[in-house]
């Protein structure tokens, strides 16, 4: 059996307060009601705000997922991401920002 491809979706502005979260959160509830696996991940490094707006509580984030990429150390994605249901999971920011200025842009491309 082959690997499916996923899609990929950015929402994305300089500006704050223009509705990312919310227009995220909307097609990936409308994506999970497709039975749709869904991934988020969110990369508002200093002002990541995913995971408080699906009240989750997690202890990795996009900085251990890095940090373990460049110590040769990561094993599988599911490692990092934090289960909301059945069918969302999601990468969240790090809790404190003054650790986002140490993911280095070069594994953005890997995440």
């Amino acid at each position: 059996m082959g690997i499916k491809e996923g899609k990929s979706f950015c929402f994305f502005s300089a500006k704050g307060g223009v509705g990312k979260t919310t227009n995220l959160l909307n097609l990936a509830g409308i994506l999970e009601q497709l039975e749709k696996k869904v991934l988020v991940i969110d990369l508002d490094l200093y002002n990541g705000s995913i995971a408080n707006a699906l009240n989750c509580d997690f202890d990795k984030s996009i900085y251990n997922l890095v940090e373990d990429l460049f110590n040769n150390r990561f094993k599988n994605i599911s490692n990092y991401t934090t289960k909301y249901d059945e069918f969302i999971d999601i990468l969240p920011a790090p809790k404190d920002p003054r650790v986002a200025s140490q993911i280095e842009s070069k594994y953005l491309n890997d995440i």
